[in-house]
C-alpha cells in the first residue's frame, strides 16, 4: 500500500489492497444528515453500474435493462459525493440540498412565506415593512432572508403602513424593485398614499392578506380591505391557493414593471385561511424566474445626473388629463397581464387565465367569485352535477382592470348568475362585484337572472351547504329581480317584543321585506337574539342597524337568587317560551358557561 494516496483519486484508481473505509471518501466524509444531493442525467448515463458499485451506501438501485439507469433512493442517501466522483460520463451532480427541493417537487410551505420566498427570487431591492395581523409572517420571513444574506435587498422598518407606502414610492422612483405587505385597517391608514403611486407611474408590488375593516374589531377574512381602495388606480389580482400566490407574486413584478404598465400591482390572498396555510408548493430557482423576469428599468427615475421632478400640483387645466392617462393605462394593463400568464406558462408550465371557469361550459347556473372560497365551491359544485344539476363557477383572477370581454364570454349561455361577494357596500343594494357585473351585462340582449349574495364576512365559515342553498336560490322564478343582496347563513334582526316598556312598534311585515332575508342554514333556524353575559343589553345577529330605540336597557329583573351573576335569571314577568327540560329560574349563567352570548328562541 503507498504510503500516500491523492485526495482526489477515485476509489476505481486506488492501489490493490487499498480498501476506502465505508460511509465515506478520500475527499468527503459523511454525516447524519446532507447537504448536497446527486442529481442524475439520463441523457448522459451509458448504464456503466459505478455508481451502483462504488456507492458507500448502497442507494442507487439498478431500474433494469429496459429503463438503463440506476435511481438513487434520497431517502438514504447521505451526499457523501462518492457517485459523482466516480462517474465516468459526469452524468451525476450534486447539487445544494434546498436547490433539488425547489426544482424537484413540491414542499410543504406556509403560504405567506412563499410569498416571501417569491420576492426573493425576484431579487426584490426594498422591503417596507411594517407588521399587522395577518399579513406579518410575510415581511417577517423577509426580515429573516435579508438578515441571511438570501435577499440583498434595503429592508425599511417603518413605523406606520403609511410610512411603508411612502418609502415604496420614494425607492420605486429612484429605480428599485420594491415590495411591501399590509391588511386592512394597514390598507386604510395607506388610503392617502395608495392614489397617489398609480398617477406616478411607480410599479410597486403589495400582498394584501385580506382582512375585514373594523368596527368591530376582526382580525379575520373578507374582502372589505381591497373593495374600500378598489377606484385606487392599482392593478389587482386575487389569488386561490398557494401556488397561485407564489406564481402571481412572480407574475405581479414582471406586469408592474413592464414599461407599457409601469403601474402599482396588489396581489389579495385571504387572510388566515389562506395566508396560513401549508400546502404543497412547488418553488422554481432563481435562475428560472431571472429568466422570466427581465431587470427593472422604470419609465421614470428620480437621478441626480438628469434631475426631473414628479408629483407636482395638478392645476384645474392638467388634473383631468392626468386623471385620464392614468385609467388609459389600467384599461390597456389587461393585455400585458394575458402575456404575463402565457410567457408564464411557457417558462414553468403552469396556466393561468384572467377569468378561469370550472364546469360551466354547459352550465345553466353560475357562481361568481373571488378568492379562495373557490375551492370549496368545486367541492360543493362536482356534488351537485352527481345530482345531474347543470351548475358550474367564474373565478374571477383579475380584479383591476375588469375583464368584461372574459367574463362575458365565460357566462355566455347561462340562465342564472349567482354573484358572490365578500363585502357589503353599505347604503346600495348590491355588493361590488354584483354591481360591476349588473352594470356591463345591463345593454345585453338575453342577459341572466342575476342575483347576489354575501357571505363569509368577519371570518365566517363558508361551507358547500351554503353553495347548495344559493344555487337553489339562484333558479327561483323571482331570482333577477330581487331589491337587493341576500346575507347567506346570517340571521335577520328583529326587535325583541320585551325590550322595553316604551319600545317603538316592530315594523310592519311590508317594511321588513327590504331588509336582508335570513337565508341559508340558518333560515328554518328561527329568529334568535344573544342576551349579553355582562350587561341586560340585546345585541343584533345581522350586520345591519337596529332600529331607534332598539340599545335600550330591559328592566332588571324582579328576582334574583343570591349571589347570582347578572344575566344569570330572565324577568319574571316577561312570559317566555324555554327549550324542554329547561327552566328561566334554573337556566346557567351564560357567563359561568364561558359563552360570550347565548342565543335563545323567543
Amino acid at each position: 500500500m503507498p504510503k500516500e494516496i491523492d485526495a482526489l483519486m477515485k476509489v476505481s484508481e486506488l492501489p490493490a489492497g487499498f480498501t476506502a473505509r465505508p460511509g465515506s471518501t478520500l475527499e468527503f466524509k459523511t454525516g447524519d444528515w446532507r447537504s448536497m444531493r446527486p442529481k442524475l442525467d439520463r441523457e448522459k448515463c451509458i448504464y456503466c453500474g459505478f455508481c451502483y458499485i462504488y456507492c458507500p451506501d448502497g442507494v442507487y438501485q439498478d431500474m433494469g435493462k429496459d429503463e438503463k439507469y440506476y435511481r438513487p433512493d434520497l431517502d438514504y442517501c447521505k451526499g457523501c459525493g462518492v457517485c459523482a466522483h466516480e462517474c465516468p460520463k459526469d452524468c451525476i451532480e450534486m447539487v445544494l440540498e434546498e436547490v433539488w427541493d425547489m426544482a424537484a417537487k413540491p414542499v410543504g410551505l406556509e403560504v405567506s412565506l412563499a410569498v416571501s420566498e417569491a420576492v426573493m427570487l425576484c431579487d426584490a431591492d426594498v422591503v417596507a415593512a411594517y407588521p399587522i395581523t395577518p399579513q406579518t409572517h410575510i415581511v417577517e420571513h423577509l426580515s429573516e432572508l435579508v438578515a441571511d444574506g438570501k435577499l440583498d435587498a434595503a429592508y425599511i422598518p417603518v413605523e406606520s403602513e403609511q410610512s411603508a407606502m411612502s418609502s415604496c414610492i420614494g425607492s420605486s422612483a429612484a429605480g428599485a424593485r420594491t415590495f411591501t405587505a399590509t391588511s386592512s385597517q394597514g390598507l386604510a391608514l395607506m388610503n392617502e398614499m395608495l392614489y397617489i403611486a398609480p398617477v406616478l407611474r411607480t410599479p410597486v408590488v403589495m400582498a394584501i392578506v385580506n382582512r375585514a375593516l373594523s368596527a368591530p374589531i376582526n382580525i379575520w377574512n373578507d374582502h372589505s380591505d381591497i373593495m374600500s381602495v378598489r377606484d385606487a388606480g392599482w392593478v389587482a389580482l386575487f389569488a386561490e391557493n398557494g401556488q397561485e400566490s407564489m406564481d402571481l407574486t412572480i407574475m405581479s413584478f414582471r406586469i408592474a414593471e413592464d414599461p407599457r404598465v409601469s403601474l402599482p400591482v396588489s396581489l389579495n390572498i385571504d387572510g388566515f385561511t389562506l395566508s396560513h396555510f401549508i400546502e404543497p408548493i412547488t418553488l422554481p430557482s432563481r435562475e428560472e424566474v431571472q429568466a422570466y423576469l427581465p431587470p427593472f428599468r422604470p419609465i421614470v427615475k428620480l437621478d441626480i445626473a438628469s434631475p426631473i421632478s414628479i408629483g407636482l400640483l395638478g392645476t384645474p387645466e392638467s388634473y383631468t388629463e392626468a386623471r385620464k392617462a392614468t385609467d388609459d393605462v389600467l384599461l390597456a394593463s389587461k393585455e400585458v397581464v394575458t402575456e404575463a400568464f402565457a410567457e408564464f406558462k411557457r417558462h414553468f408550465g403552469r396556466e393561468y387565465s384572467v377569468v378561469e371557469s370550472y364546469r360551466a361550459e354547459d352550465a345553466e347556473t353560475i357562481l361568481v367569485m373571488m378568492g379562495s372560497i373557490a375551492e370549496t365551491a368545486m367541492t360543493a359544485v362536482d356534488e351537485m352535477r352527481e345530482k345531474g344539476e347543470k351548475v358550474g363557477i367564474v373565478r374571477l383572477r383579475l380584479w383591476r382592470p375588469f375583464p368584461v370581454d372574459e367574463f362575458k364570454a365565460a357566462v355566455r349561455g347561462a340562465k342564472n348568475l349567482a354573484v358572490i361577494d365578500r363585502h357589503m357596500v353599505l347604503g346600495v343594494p348590491d355588493g361590488p362585484v354584483s354591481l360591476e357585473v349588473k352594470s356591463f351585462l345591463y345593454a345585453d340582449p338575453g342577459r341572466p337572472a342575476i342575483s347576489n349574495y354575501v357571505l363569509g364576512l368577519g371570518g365566517r365559515d363558508v361551507t358547500r351547504q351554503d353553495f347548495w342553498h344559493i344555487t337553489e336560490r339562484a333558479k327561483q322564478p323571482d331570482a333577477g329581480s330581487r331589491p337587493r343582496y341576500e346575507l347567506v347563513g346570517v340571521m335577520e334582526w328583529e326587535q325583541p317584543r320585551h325590550l322595553s316598556r316604551k319600545s317603538p312598534p316592530r315594523p310592519s311585515p311590508r317594511a321588513r321585506t327590504s331588509w336582508p332575508r335570513a337565508t341559508g342554514p340558518a333560515r328554518d333556524a328561527g329568529r334568535c337574539w344573544p342576551w349579553g353575559s355582562s350587561s341586560r343589553r340585546w345585541a343584533p345577529t345581522a350586520s345591519r342597524s337596529p332600529p331607534p330605540g332598539a340599545w335600550r336597557s330591559a328592566p332588571p329583573p324582579s328576582r334574583r337568587a343570591p349571589g347570582a351573576c347578572p344575566g344569570s335569571t330572565w324577568p319574571s314577568r316577561t312570559p317566555r317560551r324555554s327549550p324542554p327540560g329547561w327552566s328561566a329560574r334554573s337556566r346557567p349563567c351564560a357567563a359561568r358557561r364561558g359563552a360570550r352570548t347565548s342565543a335563545y328562541r323567543s
